[in-house]
């Protein structure tokens, strides 16, 4: 059986982190559980056990917490969770898939847990699942397949070439396929047809990265990765991105010059502008500092 380092960034996480950690150290898979605390208020409170690792850091984003647990990994392959989630056994059915067409990296489906304790399962698409990706333009395609909970990364990958493929720290949303796509181009994405994480949802602002209150830096995180990954193959993708930013940005009540800089992309790529947000950022523009 493959092995694997769990990597979990944590910030002020409280009692979901021990749920966390305690669905990873139960697979036989895992060599080693690496938490890395970016800047909490306080250490966080876990068991002790032979196979977990704790670091600390000043708070410097999650991004810069995986690269800080990628750093510490030694195991053959990297499995990434988030604090507020869990691997679910078929992690282990992800990783066999991974090692068998010795992927670059697998993505798995997942199961959205909500507040109200729904559960909503989100397999990967069939007609993609038990083989490598077929094309890496199909990373930008808006389906929730691409995030970091439960993503698999091999050893390989992560350290092919000079300093090797790692997060990129000055993005806070997107980042997950900006790293997966780099990742791309060093071997092939492997889907697995396995529901292998349990993924925490949340509905309040103070969460929920798609509130008004992170548009602007939103905005700003996908015109960076647009430049870098825009080709023939992802555009689709990237403008039906920006289509769903431009009516959340309408809403949002955004800067001018965050307004301008998305619609300077629908200029230059020739997207159409739909009628609804330019009228609806007429109505809701913010007022003109004094």
């Amino acid at each position: 059986m493959p092995r694997a380092d769990v990597i979990i960034p944590t910030y002020n996480a409280g009692p979901l982190l021990r749920r966390a950690v305690g669905s990873a150290l139960a697979l036989p898979l895992v060599e080693r559980v690496i938490v890395v605390d970016d800047g909490s208020d306080s250490p966080p409170e876990l068991d002790p056990d032979p196979r977990l690792t704790v670091m600390r850091q000043p708070n410097a984003g999650p991004a810069a917490a995986r690269n800080t647990g990628i750093d510490a990994s030694t195991a053959d392959w990297i499995i990434f969770c988030d604090a507020d989630d869990a691997l679910l056994p078929a992690i282990a059915d992800s990783l066999a898939l991974a090692e068998k067409h010795r992927s670059a990296a697998c993505v798995s489906g997942r199961v959205e847990v909500f507040p109200d304790h729904s559960r909503h399962d989100r397999p990967a698409p069939e007609d993609w699942t038990g083989k490598p990706l077929a094309s890496p333009g199909l990373i930008f395609k808006p389906i929730a397949l691409f995030g970091t909970p439960g993503l698999i990364i091999s050893r390989h990958a992560i350290n092919k070439s000079g300093g090797g493929v790692r997060f990129d720290p000055t993005l806070h949303h997107g980042e997950d396929r900006d790293f997966i796509r780099r990742v791309a181009e060093v071997g092939p994405v492997a889907v697995s047809p396995a529901l292998a994480v349990e993924y925490t949802k949340h509905l309040s602002d103070a969460d929920n990265l798609n509130a008004p209150r992170h548009m602007e830096r939103r905005v700003r995180n996908f015109l960076t990765i647009l430049e870098r990954h825009y080709d023939a193959e992802s555009g689709p993708y990237f403008r039906e991105s920006a289509l769903w930013l431009l009516n959340a940005s309408s809403k949002a009540r955004v800067s001018d010059a965050t307004w301008r800089a998305l619609t300077d992309v629908f200029h230059d790529r020739k997207w159409k502008i739909p009628l609804k947000p330019r009228l609806r950022r007429l109505l809701r523009r913010p007022p003109r500092a004094a």
